[in-house]
């Protein structure tokens, strides 16, 4: 993986790591899907689009804030 891919790879990782999103079935999903897509197609961009779009879709779904840790995920998927 080039150094973009491993900058999201980690970072969504990270956010998994987390109780509050891992037992979130929802939210757990979403992060799984989006580092199985990342492994395996290894396109950033899109992996990034795809996740950013799902986690917009959970918060009008949810109609309640985010968990910190996808928090801190979403800015990170600002910077790709």
């Amino acid at each position: 993986m080039d150094k973009e891919c491993l900058k999201l790879y980690h970072a969504i990782e990270l956010a998994y790591a987390k109780e509050e999103v891992r037992s979130d079935p929802v939210l757990a999903k979403v992060l799984l899907s989006a580092s199985n897509e990342l492994i395996k197609f290894q396109n950033v961009f899109s992996s990034a689009y795809h996740l950013r779009k799902e986690l917009l879709h959970y918060t009008l779904d949810k109609q309640a804030a985010l968990p910190r840790p996808i928090i801190n995920l979403q800015q990170i998927l600002e910077t790709i």
